[in-house]
This record gives structure tokens, sequence and C-alpha cells, in this order.
């Protein structure tokens, strides 16, 4: 019986509808480091750290913002040979590796001229070929310290704040670090995503502007409100509490903002409820609740006074006669 069935009955084919070469990556960016310093004046400073592996010496091109001030490359720790095809091109010949992979650190560093008066900022940086795949991206901003930051880019995630030395040995396997300065000033804010991008954008407004805007609203809504009971304030204080908590899912650091900065202004509002409801709800109430003046009830002592000086004038209007 096992001899008899040992060999299948039927034939499985598996036709081949397209053949096609896999691509190979002969360079890979494990970690790309974006550091950026935002000025007041809108002038924006750059670097860009890419923590490079190649199995083949490749020529690396780099694609610079548009209108960048760009300064000399750095690979390994040392100022590069760059070519120049176009003016915001540039192309860096990797270290050869023998058919071995090799790990290679280049610095990128830049300036940019930024729109001083815009609210939601781009802010660009250089970009690797589409060929050259990139794992994980660090972007790193440094915010002016009277400006607040009521958003950025959802496809970032806020990650912690780690400093720069910190962050390259943790994602720096096999990697020398060969690190130049790079001029930090201002609040920072560290963000990350898997992949690579040349561009991340940030909402930023100047604290004064935010806080008269924010102060000057609710101000004015609460003496609105004087108009209303006080349980159709607690109905719409409530009301704008459930709308605020819809919106901290989309924009987090802008309820965030609010809150901080506004609650000064909240207080000065509960108060101007509670004096209007103190002035107006109880001493009004109170005098209404209390008897009228009884005709054998004696003069108060303000009575007596007005009575004397009544009598008075006309004693002197007698004497004038």
């Amino acid at each position: 019986m096992a001899l008899r069935h040992n060999t299948a009955k039927y034939k499985l084919t598996l036709p081949v509808r397209m053949q096609k070469e896999a691509d190979v990556y002969t360079t890979i960016a494990n970690a790309v480091i974006v550091e950026q310093t935002l000025a007041r004046d809108g002038t924006l400073n750059g670097r860009m750290i890419c923590l490079l592996s190649t199995s083949r010496g490749d020529r690396l091109t780099v694609t610079m913002p548009a209108g960048a001030k760009i300064y000399p490359f750095m690979l390994n720790g040392r100022e590069a040979a760059v070519e120049s095809p176009s003016p915001d091109v540039r192309v860096v010949q990797l270290p050869h590796s023998a058919g071995q992979v090799a790990r290679s650190v280049l610095e990128i560093t830049y300036g940019l001229d930024s729109d001083i008066g815009a609210v939601n900022r781009k802010l660009p940086a250089p970009a690797l070929p589409a060929e050259v795949p990139v794992q994980r991206t660090f972007w790193r901003v440094y915010t002016p310290d009277d400006h607040l930051v009521l958003g950025y880019d959802r496809n970032f995630a806020l990650a912690a704040r780690y400093d720069t030395d910190s962050l390259f040995d943790m994602v720096s396997a096999g990697h020398e670090k060969q690190l130049g300065k790079f001029p930090s000033q201002g609040q920072l804010w560290s963000f990350s995503r898997q992949g690579g991008v040349s561009e991340f954008s940030m909402t930023l407004m100047k604290r004064e502007i935010f806080v008269a805007i924010l102060w000057g609203a609710i101000i004015i809504v609460g003496i609105v409100l004087l108009k209303f009971s006080g349980f159709k304030r607690v109905v719409l204080a409530l009301a704008v509490l459930a709308a605020a908590g819809g919106v901290y899912q989309v924009k987090p650091l802008l309820i965030a903002n609010a809150s901080s900065q506004g609650a000064f202004a909240c207080l000065l509002v509960l108060l101007l409820w509670l004096a209007h409801w103190l002035f107006f709800g109880v001493l009004r109430k109170k005098g209404r609740s209390l008897p009228p003046p009884t005709p054998g009830r004696p003069d108060s002592p303000i009575e007596q006074v007005q009575a004397v000086e009544l009598s008075g004038a006309e004693g002197g209007e007698n004497e004038n006669a």
C-alpha cells in the first residue's frame, strides 16, 4: 500500500506572470537628525546630520532649500569635496567600502531667511534622493522664548528632549561621533517620525499677541453672559469645555497654551459674575424684603434731621416775606 500511493496523481504548476529585478539599495540612511534655530527676526539656521551606511562608494546627491546659504559639508569630521551641478544641488562622494558596509556621518549646515510675520512657519531642510531610503527622522527646533507653539505637523510625534549627544549615541550604532558645534538658543522642541521628509511646519505666535486676543475674547464673552441667568452661564461654560476637549484631540498645544495663558482672565470673569450676583441679586432682593415704614414708628435720626432742615427753610421764607 505504501508503494502504491507514494506518488501524487496531480501536478502543481506556478506560472510566472511577471519577472522584474528587485531594487538593491547600496546606500541607506539609518537616521537623519535635523536641528534648526529660529530667531526673532525670522532667520533660520539649520544643520542636518545623516548617518549613512553604504556598500559601494556612491555619489550622494543632496538638494538644498531654495535660496539657502550653504556652508561647507563635513564628512566624518572633515570638510568634503562637493560638486555643484546647479545652484541648489550638491554632490558628495562617499568613502569607498571595498565590498564591505561602510558607515559614515555627513553633516550639512545652512542658513535661510524665513518670513517674519508668518504664523504658519515652513521649516525646510536638505533632501536626500528618493533612491536613498531613510529609516527614521528626528527634528529638533529651537524657538524664541517670547513665542508660543500652537501647532505642528501631525505626521510627526512629540519626542523626548534628548540633547544632541544622547540622541546621537542612541541611533548611531557603528558610526563614529565626529560632529561640530551648532548654536542653540531658545526653547527646544523635539519631534520624530518614521521615514524621510524634507520639510516641517509649525504654528507660532508671539506671546503678547496671543494673550491679548485670548483675554479680550474671554472678558467680552463674560460681560455679554451677564444678561443670562446663572444656570444658562453654567450650561454655556460646560459647552465651551466640551468643545475645547474636542479641539484638544486635533490641536493639543493650542488648548494647552489657551488654558495656561487664559486662566487669569477666567478668574477675573468669575469675580465679575460674583460681584454682579452679590450687588444686583442678593442686596436687591434683601431691599425688597424689608417691611414698609409704619405711621406710628418713631422717625430715624436721618428723618429727624431732614425735618429740622425743612422747618428751618420754611421759617426763613416767612421772615423774608
